[in-house]
């Protein structure tokens, strides 16, 4: 099997060393007393919300397995070795078809493993100007469970996180069926109160996804009523 060595310094301690790799194990670090590489080595990233790379991007009408194959292979090159390919807010068909264009992708086994599954984010989001960001008003819609099932199923199972707002119609329900499936719940793109994140976080969401964006400051009455 075919060994590689790297020169670099430790990102943990500056220290120069010398990494030995036997195909994709790691067989030996060792300390160096100097090493001419400028390079910095470190675990690989893990981006969990990134929408294209490199000129390609996940939710273009023509998306297709190579332009997800060449995200993939560019973060490699960036340092960054898993991602969740993110879906945004846009009609059923466009979602869709962006669901099986990294599903196809996948049937290549180098990119399936690099890509840990698949970050829906919206359009169950909140529909006022500001917390809704960039995600076009006229594809956001309140929480659908069956809409969600037919872009899973589209997606041949790979979605694990969603980011919606908490605070629509049908949110709290649609965050237990999400949890129920073993699928990731964050906040964002949301006008939520107080009130509103107590329910979504007892109802099993996890994180949040831009946090802070276009939160604006109100009266501490309005927090409260």
């Amino acid at each position: 099997m075919e060994s590689t060595s790297f020169e670099g310094r430790d990102y943990r301690t500056g220290k120069p060393v010398s990494i030995n790799v036997i195909g994709e194990t790691i067989s030996a670090i060792q300390e160096k007393k100097k090493v001419k590489s400028p390079l910095w080595i470190g675990p690989a990233l893990i981006d969990i919300q990134i929408n294209g790379f490199g000129g390609h991007g996940f939710n273009e009408p023509n998306t297709s397995p190579e332009s997800v194959t060449q995200i993939v292979q560019n973060q490699w090159k960036a340092g960054t070795a898993s991602i969740l390919p993110t879906i945004t807010t846009n009609s059923h068909s466009r979602i869709i078809r962006s669901l099986k264009m990294v599903a196809r992708a996948c049937d290549n086994p180098q990119i399936s493993k690099s890509i840990l599954g698949i970050h829906l984010e919206g359009p169950f989001i909140s529909p006022v100007n500001g917390p809704r960001g960039a995600h076009p008003i006229e594809h956001v819609r309140l929480p659908d469970w069956d809409e969600f099932c037919r872009f899973q199923d589209a997606a041949e199972g790979r979605i694990c996180l969603v980011t919606l707002a908490p605070e629509t119609k049908g949110a709290i329900p649609f965050i237990e069926h999400l949890v129920n499936t073993d699928v990731v719940v964050a906040m964002g793109h949301t006008n939520a109160l107080g009130p509103d994140v107590d329910a979504a976080v007892k109802s099993g969401v996890r994180l949040s996804t831009h946090l802070g964006a276009a939160i604006k400051r109100r009266p501490c009455s309005e927090h409260h009523r």
